[in-house]
């Protein structure tokens, strides 16, 4: 499983970035997310509805919507992640609507939205209010081309939802089946059929895979200790992390960090 360099407890207010192969287990975070294809092919899935994403196509996630990845071949992407507090009056219609189907046909993706997401992932120099408004112009085309509709109570939320949110919020705490039991009221063997039905891997695997993308995010601070990092993120021990960071991305915590610093993801 090759997986995003993203976690649910985003730390960054605002992310974006031009990337490769993009495959990451349905997941949700209360920040919004837009993806755009630029070659290749790549399954989105939000909520119960599945797409496969071709090039020049692009999906808007909610937040608080369950979303994943999956991409099997070659494929290119433009991926922004941010903060409903940037987006000025947008911030009303993502809290208060929902979007009954988020993707876009490539008729319908607006030239702006590319553009200003290339904008966003080529310049980190540019100040905050630029920022802010390129990624308004991506967003507020991709909402004029989209259905919405006013947002229900939280009712209708499944089991799924209250799993992977409880996980985001304890990410650094123990996670087996039966801890998530005890503090959600749930049998265990639900929560194990959740992960293998909807999620497509078990609890473990998902858990590690966010908490190894957590870590990746931490180590681009070269000032973070990698020790305090593996407490962070819940691996337990500097040891494990190493050894899930050696499984899952081929190289150590410290080899990642150098890669990151030379700029190379």
């Amino acid at each position: 499983m090759s997986l995003g360099y993203f976690y649910e407890g985003i730390p960054h207010r605002l992310r974006v970035n031009e990337g490769r192969n993009l495959t990451f287990p349905l997941h949700l975070h209360m920040q919004a997310e837009l993806i755009c294809m630029l070659s290749g092919c790549t399954y989105v899935t939000v909520e119960s509805k599945r797409v496969l994403l071709r090039e020049g196509e692009a999906a808007l996630i909610f937040p608080g919507s369950v979303h994943g990845y999956e991409t099997n071949g070659e494929s290119r992407h433009l991926l922004a992640i941010w903060d409903a507090s940037l987006v000025g009056e947008y911030r009303e219609v993502l809290a208060g609507f929902h979007c009954p189907d988020p993707f876009l046909p490539r008729e319908a993706v607006h030239p702006d939205v590319p553009h200003c997401l290339k904008a966003l992932s080529e310049s980190a120099e540019l100040d905050e209010s630029l920022r802010r408004a390129y990624l308004m112009v991506a967003l507020g085309r991709a909402l004029d081309a989209l259905p919405l509709e006013p947002l229900k109570t939280a009712g209708g939320r499944d089991a799924l939802h209250s799993v992977l949110t409880h996980i985001s919020a304890h990410l650094s705490e123990p996670l087996s089946l039966e801890d998530l039991s005890r503090a959600l009221f749930l049998n265990k063997y639900t929560i194990s059929k959740l992960f293998s039905e909807r999620v497509g891997c078990s609890l473990s695997t998902y858990v590690n895979a966010l908490r190894v993308s957590m870590a990746e995010s931490l180590l681009r601070d070269p000032r973070a200790d990698i020790r305090e990092i593996a407490e962070q993120c819940g691996f337990g021990s500097e040891r494990t992390l190493y050894r899930a960071f050696r499984s899952q991305r081929g190289v150590t915590p410290g080899q990642l960090r150098r890669a990151l610093s030379r700029g190379k993801p």
